[in-house]
């Protein structure tokens, strides 16, 4: 039987795997230019100067050694720092990479990713911090965030608003690519994982309407709200058929707030994509349309989302269910 170690073993054995991690190890000479060269899109100089040491020295510790992962592994961790340091929140890897400083950037710092980005995110920023903070602060059993409720939908009076705010920017290209975002979003359903690779193509003008056939996870055929086609029939204006409705590269992440925060929108409300889409959610369910031709047309397979928009759907008349007409 193996002889159970002394605790003062023990802690040299802990003491000994803290070291280790806390030095930086040889990486690459590849991932090493990688790293000097990185400066992050969107983000202001003086962030990324006062992230940059810190953002260095983890990945120096993460470890890796695939060139495809240790760029990915740069943006991430670089989001994750910027955030912590525009909060006041400490960068020093010791606070920062543990599983609770982790879980407070994926509930407060990723609010515009998408869903999928988000959870990609948490899972790589953990298991760098595995990796990387051995000491008393190394990561514990996260705690389960929960089932993430829809937001709110915007009242009649903020849709004729970002409607109106859509339209007058002044810069050309904003325009466009705001109205687009909030024609497909507030009319259609959209949000930013279905803009991603969403080309002019994919519209179709008709005699009945204008039809949106999102590409992407979600692949589906939606027609546009009557009171939203102006600001699609804006938001295509001089496209050819190949060219993206928003940008120039594909696959980018976030996209309807990289818009939003170009735009000239003092006085506006906060116009998010996925507030955008409750609203068209929540308009849907106060309108004689089946559940089934609602949940194609979201791309949703269960009507959780329907339930949690319950709350704030006006007060429901029984006469309606005479002839399934509302009154």
């Amino acid at each position: 039987m193996m002889k159970k170690p002394s605790a003062a073993a023990a802690r040299r054995l802990a003491a000994a795997h803290a070291h280790s991690a806390q030095v930086p190890q040889a990486v690459p000479d590849g991932l090493a230019r990688l790293l000097d060269v990185y400066v992050p899109l969107d983000m202001d100089r003086d962030t990324w100067q006062a992230i940059r040491g810190s953002h260095r020295e983890i990945l120096l510790r993460s470890q890796l050694r695939g060139e495809t992962s240790f760029k990915r592994l740069r943006g991430v961790v670089a989001h994750f720092l910027a955030y912590r340091q525009t909060s006041g929140l400490s960068i020093d890897t010791a606070t920062a990479l543990t599983y609770l400083a982790i879980d407070d950037y994926y509930r407060h710092g990723t609010t515009g990713l998408d869903p999928k980005t988000k959870n990609d995110y948490r899972s790589r920023l953990r298991a760098l911090a595995c990796k990387v903070n051995p000491g008393l602060d190394a990561p514990s059993r996260a705690v389960s965030l929960g089932h993430q409720s829809v937001k709110p939908p915007y009242a009649a009076e903020e849709e004729a608003a970002i409607t109106r705010y859509a339209l007058r920017q002044r810069h050309p290209a904003t325009r466009r690519q705001m109205c687009i975002a909030v024609g497909l979003c507030g009319g259609a359903g959209g949000d930013s994982v279905d803009l991603r690779h969403a080309r002019r193509h994919h519209i179709e003008v008709t005699p009945d309407g204008i039809i949106v056939n999102f590409p992407g996870p979600r692949p589906r055929r939606v027609v546009v709200r009557r009171s939203y086609e102006a600001l699609v029939f804006a938001g295509i204006e001089g496209l050819t058929p190949g060219q993206l409705l928003i940008g120039t590269a594909v696959g980018r992440n976030n996209i309807v707030a990289s818009i939003v925060e170009r735009a000239e929108l003092h006085g506006a409300p906060h116009i998010e994509a996925s507030r955008l889409r409750t609203t068209w959610l929540a308009w849907l369910m106060t309108r004689p349309v089946p559940l089934n031709v609602i949940l194609d047309a979201a791309g949703l397979t269960t009507a959780r989302t329907l339930c949690d928009l319950l709350p704030y759907l006006p007060a429901s008349d029984p006469a309606a269910l005479r002839d399934g007409n509302l009154p």
